[in-house]
C-alpha cells in the first residue's frame, strides 16, 4: 500500500507541475534504486562519475569494454541540468550495438547540488553492487577503480570488427 501511495503521489506531482515524463522516469527511479544526494552541481558530479565510468569500466582493461556500451546524455544548466547516463549491452549483430539497457545513472538538481540515482536493470548482483562503490567513490572525487581488468578487447578487434582478414605468416623454412 505505501509503494501505491508514493507512485501516486508522484503522478500527482508530475501532473500539477506540467512536466514531461523525464521528470516521473527520474522519480521512478528513485522508488526501486540506490539515490544519494551531492554538494556538486549535476555537470560536474556526471564529470567525476563518467571520467571514472569511461576509465575503469570501458578503460583498455575494463570489465565493460567488450560487452557494453556507454551513453550519457547532460542537459545544459538552462534547461533543467539533467543527466542520464545509460550502460547497454553490445550487440555486435545488430545495425546499431546499442541493445538493451543493463544499468543506468541519473543525475538531477537538487536544492544544494544534486541528486543521483543509480538502478541495476540487468546487472548480476555482484557487478551492480561493485558498481555502485565505484560511483559512490568517485561522486567524491576518489578516481579509484573496483570494476576492472577482467575484460578488455580480449578476442575482440579493436574496431569491433571480429571477422577483418588477419596477417598471413610465413611458413618456416628448412635449413
Amino acid at each position: 500500500m505505501r509503494r501505491f501511495r508514493e507512485i501516486v503521489t508522484l503522478a500527482i506531482a508530475g501532473w500539477l507541475a506540467g512536466c514531461s515524463g523525464t521528470l516521473l522516469e527520474t522519480a521512478s527511479l528513485s522508488l526501486s534504486a540506490d539515490a544519494s544526494v551531492h554538494d556538486d552541481k549535476p555537470i560536474d558530479l556526471y564529470s567525476k562519475v563518467a571520467r571514472g565510468a569511461l576509465t575503469c569500466w570501458f578503460g583498455s582493461q575494463g570489465s565493460l569494454k567488450k560487452t557494453h556500451i556507454f551513453h550519457a546524455e547532460a542537459a545544459p544548466e538552462h534547461s533543467g541540468g539533467t543527466v542520464k547516463i545509460v550502460i547497454h549491452e553490445r550487440d555486435q549483430g545488430a545495425p546499431s550495438p546499442r541493445s538493451l539497457r543493463t544499468y543506468r545513472v541519473a543525475i538531477t538538481p537538487s536544492a544544494n547540488g544534486s541528486r543521483m540515482v543509480a538502478e541495476n536493470l540487468k546487472m548480476s548482483d555482484a557487478m551492480a553492487k561493485d558498481m555502485r562503490a565505484d560511483l559512490a567513490r568517485w561522486s567524491t572525487g576518489n578516481s579509484t577503480c573496483g570494476v576492472v581488468g577482467t575484460g578488455g578487447w580480449g578476442s575482440a578487434s579493436p574496431t569491433g570488427r571480429d571477422n577483418e582478414p588477419k596477417p598471413k605468416t610465413m611458413p618456416a623454412t628448412k635449413q
